[in-house]
């Protein structure tokens, strides 16, 4: 499983992206992202959606493709098809799997409610996050 430190690292080399450009896009500060990158931090969702928001104003489709690698690596080319496809609600739930993932810091998206973090994912915030 590839973890966001990677993901992020490799997202911005894919679309020629630097950590500059990302810190004015996104308003997270230059260093606080390369301490996200090296592994030294551990983010909070408002700045990982701050993130995924400065890389689709950079790139779009960006943040569909980081938070598909996210939730499962293996299915990221048959996914994708099936994402564009997706209604809003439907997306909400898949982004909302995807949160508590992260939250959880476990390797599945089906864990079950008590395993999760005691942070609940806002579905209202994700809709806003995918701009949905």
């Amino acid at each position: 499983m590839s973890s966001l430190p990677e993901l992020l690292k490799a997202s911005l080399q894919t679309y020629g992206i630097s950590a500059v450009a990302l810190c004015d896009a996104s308003g997270v500060h230059r260093s606080r992202i390369s301490d996200i990158i090296k592994g030294k931090v551990d983010p909070r969702w408002s700045t990982v959606v701050a993130l995924l928001d400065g890389l689709e104003k950079l790139a779009p489709g960006a943040r569909l493709s980081l938070c598909m690698h996210l939730s499962s690596p293996s299915l990221v080319p048959a996914s994708v098809n099936a994402i564009e496809t997706m209604n809003p609600v439907d997306l909400s739930i898949l982004l909302g799997l995807i949160l508590s993932r992260l939250q959880a810091k476990t390797p599945t998206l089906l864990n079950p409610p008590e395993q999760r973090t005691k942070r609940p994912y806002c579905k209202r915030k994700l809709a806003t996050a995918i701009n949905v």
